[in-house]
Formats: C-alpha cells, structure tokens, sequence
C-alpha cells in the first residue's frame, strides 16, 4: 500500500501560503507585503504550528500568535483580539488557494490500480479539505491525521496507526514524503520503504530521492 504526505508532497503549501498571506494582509490591513516578510511569515508558520503539534497551544492560540508576530515584525499595530479575527478569516482564504503539483494528478492517476493512503500531520477537517478543494480525495483508501492519532509525525506510533488500519505489514507499505527528517527517518526505523521527494534536490541524500512524482 502506498501511503503519501500531503504539505509539500501532493499540495503546493509554499505557493497557496504565500498567496492567501498576501490577499489576507492586503484586504485586512492595506498592507503590501514583500518576499522577506514572507519568507518570515514562512519561517513563523512553521514554528507556532509546530507548537500546535506539540500540544504547547491550541490551534486558535498559535495562529494568533503568528498573525501578533508577523504584524509586529512588519510594523503593523494589532492586538490580540484583532490578531484572532484575522487568522480566523486567514483560514476560509487558505482554503480557495490550495494547489496541487503539476506532477500530482497524473501520478495518482497511473495508481489508481494500487490501494493509495495518506498519513500527515495537522488538523483532520483542515487536512481532509486540501484534498477534497484539489479534487484528489477519492483516490485515498485510508487517510490517518495526527490530530485523530494523538501523536505526530516523526514519531512511528501514527506509521503503527496506519499500518493497524490498513491491515498489512510495514514491510508491504510505501512512504512518500517532502521531509527527511520527519516522514523519511521514521520509515527507515520501522523499515518502511520510502521515497524522499525532494523537489529543490539539495544536499541531503536518500537512495530512493526523487525530483518529482513522475
């Protein structure tokens, strides 16, 4: 069975985030951003989520820290309050922007003979959406967030869930994923067969990396 993360692997996450900030910042605050604030915005992303993950704040706190963070770094006046409302509608604006890799459609589609999975990290309903908004869903037999797990990845318990659920041996399963430290490492302790797609080839070497899902 082959499984496959979804931020990055299936969903172009860079490019639907950088467009939904920019609208948000722009209809909310009048404000133009530019590619350093994103790039920081970027940056931030990643570490309050990774909060969120973690169980340190709920989901509604870390994107409100984020939107505090970033509107301080751009010299934008906000309170908490103001802060909460915008990342509330930061969500509904994400959602119209998700897209897929140009790669995505046409490798799925030469798969539909296999039994296809995902395991990502993240909010089940948010998670769940990316893949219905890109028309990709029904293409998944299993789909395991880490929200309905309790644990995230790189810990191997939410590979276990998925193995459990699927009814076949690690040894039977196939991992796809963007992160080496994080969807990579994990199978090869559980000696999972993994392809490290690796968009940007850099430095880091997986003897089965790849460039694109093709």
């Amino acid at each position: 069975m082959i499984f496959f993360d979804i931020d990055n692997t299936l969903i172009d996450y860079n490019a639907s985030e950088k467009k939904a900030i920019t609208e948000l910042i722009l209809t909310n605050c009048n404000y133009e951003i530019n590619e350093e604030q994103y790039e920081y915005w970027h940056v931030i992303s990643q570490k309050f989520f990774q909060k969120f993950l973690d169980k340190i704040l709920t989901f509604e706190e870390q994107g409100t820290e984020r939107i505090l963070a970033f509107a301080k770094y751009c010299n934008i006046d906000m309170n908490e309050k103001e802060a909460l409302n915008i990342f509330k509608k930061y969500q509904p604006i994400l959602l119209e922007n998700w897209c897929l890799f140009d790669d995505v459609k046409y490798t799925l589609d030469h798969l539909k003979s296999k039994r296809l999975g995902i395991i990502s990290n993240g909010k089940s309903l948010q998670q769940s959406q990316k893949l219905t908004v890109t028309g990709i869903d029904d293409y998944f037999d299993i789909k395991v967030f880490s929200e309905d797990v309790g644990s995230s990845k790189p810990s191997p318990d939410i590979f276990k869930y998925a193995q459990e659920k699927s009814g076949v041996d690690f040894k039977y399963m196939v991992y796809v994923g963007d992160n080496y430290d994080v969807d990579i490492l994990p199978c090869i302790e559980l000696d999972i067969k993994s392809f490290y797609i690796n968009r940007d080839l850099d430095v880091k070497e997986h003897e089965n990396q790849i460039k694109s899902l093709k």
